[in-house]
């Protein structure tokens, strides 16, 4: 309104235009959705490696997808993928990933052909590249794993669905 008074005052006319786009669909053409994926490593009470693998949504800092196992291959990665996105519907055009071995050429591949995706590999040792899903691995480790103890893969899924769930309902972001 103050620009509106503006341009009255110096001879403008303003119209009695309705503009189509709130600020809210301002905000929406502006803001790149994309996705954001990771593996952390915990390790168990017995001394078990495992590797929890998650999936961020950024625009709204939601984990989508989760899973957990002792041993991730592409194989294990391409099954959790195809069977986490079957339920999603609006898929995001770009993945973020950083370098690990486990995402090899296949990945990239496998996202373009099945999900239309565009794989974006973070540099080499930049944690701030993909600074979201590290951010969450970091408030998972410092408020749930410091203080539980982890027997096994049971434990960290009913830890993990619950702390996704307080993460998406309860903590402040």
């Amino acid at each position: 309104s103050a620009i509106a008074k503006i341009l009255m005052t110096a001879g403008y006319s303003t119209g009695n235009r309705r503009f189509e786009r709130t600020w809210l669909n301002f905000l929406a053409n502006h803001t790149k959705r994309y996705f954001a994926c990771d593996f952390m490593v915990v390790d168990t009470l017995f001394l078990k490696r495992l590797y929890l693998f998650s999936v961020m949504d950024i625009t709204n800092r939601k984990i989508v997808l989760f899973n957990i196992t002792t041993n991730p291959t592409a194989k294990w990665l391409e099954t959790v993928i195809r069977s986490g996105f079957v339920d999603l519907d609006d898929l995001p055009a770009v993945m973020v990933s950083d370098r690990d071995a486990i995402y090899g050429d296949w990945f990239a591949e496998f996202l373009d052909t099945y999900f239309d995706m565009t794989l974006i590999r973070t540099p080499p040792r930049c944690p701030n590249c993909n600074s979201f899903i590290e951010r969450w691995h970091r408030s998972f480790r410092e408020e749930i794993l410091d203080h539980c103890l982890v027997f096994g893969i049971q434990d960290l899924r009913k830890l993990t669905s619950e702390y996704v769930s307080y993460y998406h309902l309860h903590r402040p972001h």
